[in-house]
């Protein structure tokens, strides 16, 4: 059996939609150098036949990367200004064209760790994810203590504006998964929001 590393190594499969077949060699591998690698990337496409991949690391920040072939190349993975860290995100791309990235904007409690996973914000970018307006804030609970976890965004555009759906758990202060973000109370849960586009 062959023995894996922790660190996250995301592969990218190639696949076009119209007939199932492959371009490229179909295998292409991301690492970003830390201790947790690009985890759980996420991908857009900005322009024709420009790709954006976004991912969480454990740098303090998440991670880019690009394609301007459709995904047969891809850029070296460069950190972004969304400070953050190793905690979930979600990449889109509004129905102006421009991506849009939903996230948990703070400053990481260490190097390679999984929280603070609050506040949840959205960031927006004029030029295809090589650059990224400051962060909107979208739910700030638990910043304060930095007792709760807002993670998992679900985004849908609609007319009435962005319907933004997440999870919100207890979270511990200290970091680490204790078991405490599995309690029931009463501000937690699955939470929705119904946003204007951004300008």
């Amino acid at each position: 059996m062959k023995k894996t590393s922790f660190i996250s190594r995301p592969r990218i499969f190639i696949q076009h939609t119209a007939d199932r077949s492959f371009i490229g060699p179909g295998l292409f591998s991301l690492e970003s150098g830390d201790l947790r690698g690009m985890a759980e990337p996420c991908v857009a496409e900005t322009a024709p036949g420009r790709l954006l991949i976004l991912a969480r690391t454990g740098s303090g920040c998440n991670y880019a990367c690009w394609s301007e072939d459709g995904g047969e190349t891809w850029s070296e993975p460069e950190p972004t200004s969304q400070t953050a860290a190793c905690s979930s995100l979600t990449l889109k791309v509004l129905p102006d064209g421009r991506p849009i990235v939903f996230y948990n904007h703070a400053k990481p409690l260490g190097p390679g760790a999984f929280f603070p996973r609050t506040p949840l914000c959205c960031a927006v970018s004029e030029d295809s994810g090589r650059t990224w307006g400051p962060p909107v804030l979208l739910d700030a609970a638990g910043m304060e203590k930095g007792d709760r976890q807002n993670i998992y965004p679900g985004v849908a555009f609609t007319k009435e504006g962005m319907v933004v759906v997440y999870s919100r758990h207890v979270a511990n202060p200290e970091g680490g998964f204790s078991g405490e973000h599995r309690k029931l109370v009463e501000d937690c849960g699955g939470m929705t929001a119904v946003l204007p586009y951004p300008e």
